[in-house]
């Protein structure tokens, strides 16, 4: 089973009509969801999603994709990680040692 993680332009994308990757984004997230691939995300990265939405399409559009990001977590459909300042050093040395990385857009 492949395990996903969702960052911030994915979520954009996704809830965006308008955005030039929303179809992209929404197929990469049908395929995942047919795949039964195991979706992450962080606590970070919602925030982020969240505020982008606000200034770029407004708070209804924000507080429609936060509930249903609620919904599907409680779901399980998603998992959220908890960032820390040990887990934020810990990422930023994978960072610094990868020279690639594969990402959903």
């Amino acid at each position: 089973m492949a395990k996903i993680f969702i960052d911030t332009s994915a979520w954009v994308a996704f809830a965006i009509k308008s955005d030039p990757n929303h179809a992209k984004a929404k197929q990469i997230f049908k395929n995942c969801l047919e795949e039964n691939a195991s979706l992450f995300t962080s606590n970070d990265i919602i925030d982020e999603a969240t505020t982008r939405l606000i200034y770029g399409a407004g708070f209804s559009k924000a507080k429609l994709f936060y509930q249903l990001w609620q919904h599907n977590l409680k779901s399980g459909l998603i998992a959220q990680l908890w960032t820390d300042e040990q887990i934020q050093t810990e990422a930023w040395q994978i960072i610094l040692n990868r020279r690639q990385f594969n990402c959903l857009i």
